[in-house]
């Protein structure tokens, strides 16, 4: 049975560790900058808008070449979120 409360505690105290990094992260100016960048907000906007049905969104027409020279501007933000897991900022 101690083996399995010193587990505990290791989790506990990696979760506790992990929080920390967790709100430095988001504290972050440059992170928040990075998000932005990365247009994370809108990952919470549904697919179809009021009204809209599928087969509205079936009939858009979308420019394959010019969303991906666009680009999502995750390589920032994953470095970011690295250099604070590693404890580097």
């Amino acid at each position: 049975m101690d083996g399995v409360w010193e587990s505990a505690r290791g989790c506990m105290r990696n979760y506790l560790i992990l929080r920390e990094k967790a709100l430095a992260f988001r504290a972050d100016p440059e992170v928040a900058e990075a998000l932005d960048a990365a247009r994370v907000s809108e990952l919470a906007v549904p697919t179809l808008g009021e009204g809209e049905s599928l087969d509205d969104l079936r009939a858009q027409t979308f420019d394959p070449k010019a969303l991906g020279e666009r680009g999502l501007q995750f390589e920032r933000l994953d470095q970011l979120a690295m250099e604070h897991l590693l404890g580097v900022r």
